[in-house]
């Protein structure tokens, strides 16, 4: 991505604004960072993505007497989050064949409503079954186009700590984990209508996972008005 110019502020100036108009930029919601950025000589401000941020980030700013193009604003994934293409299963654990995975989420969802994920382990064996989780959380629910990229991942926007919990698993017992998807790409770009593979991944001790198999959900063109 091309990097903007130098700007002409004096970081004098760029302080002073910031001081006065920078509990109007705090209060919008996602914020992860802000402050002056020396090198360009701007207000950085760096956001979570999620559906309509950054028109609310602008909403504030056109709020408070400081020119617009004395902020740089971005909008993306944690700095702790590595997208490292783990849709591939690790797994030498004989426990494997005992649990069963599943995703599930509305086969539709209209145009610009939160999708509900919910990712279900089950012990289908006849004994207990002990493993560990690694992370917390320990798990990501991962939206792919149909042919395949990547267009949003549930730990994008989370802080993941990494240490591993055991789970024990009675003979029919389930664990239940849970997600949303505002329908936004990693940068908080509304998606477009159409369809899209769901799938969650659950991370057990490194560098074992397990991913679910796919699960179809369309999103549903907008809504025409009158």
């Amino acid at each position: 991505m091309p990097t903007r110019p130098v700007s002409d502020y004096t970081m004098a100036q760029l302080a002073r604004w910031w001081n006065s108009h920078g509990d109007v930029i705090i209060r919008v919601q996602g914020i992860v960072m802000t402050g002056l950025d020396e090198a360009a000589r701007r207000i950085k401000i760096r956001m979570l993505p999620r559906r309509g941020a950054r028109e609310e980030m602008e909403a504030a700013l056109s709020s408070i007497d400081v020119p617009r193009d004395a902020f740089d604003i971005g909008i993306g994934c944690t700095g702790a989050f590595q997208q490292i293409g783990y849709l591939n299963e690790i797994v030498d654990d004989p426990f494997r064949d005992a649990i069963t995975l599943s995703v599930q989420a509305a086969p539709q969802v209209p145009y610009g409503k939160a999708l509900s994920l919910n990712f279900f382990i089950q012990n289908k064996s006849e004994d207990t079954v002990r493993f560990f989780l690694g992370g917390r959380p320990p798990y990501d629910f991962v939206v792919s186009k149909s042919d395949g990229t990547e267009v949003w991942h549930w730990l994008c926007a989370k802080v993941r700590q990494l240490p591993l919990d055991r789970k024990t698993l009675d003979p029919g017992e389930s664990l239940q984990l849970s997600g949303e998807w505002d329908q936004v790409d990693n940068q908080g770009h509304p998606v477009p209508a159409g369809q899209y593979a769901v799938r969650g991944v659950l991370f057990m001790e490194p560098p074992q996972r397990l991913v679910t198999s796919v699960r179809i959900v369309e999103v549903l063109p907008a809504e025409e008005g009158p």
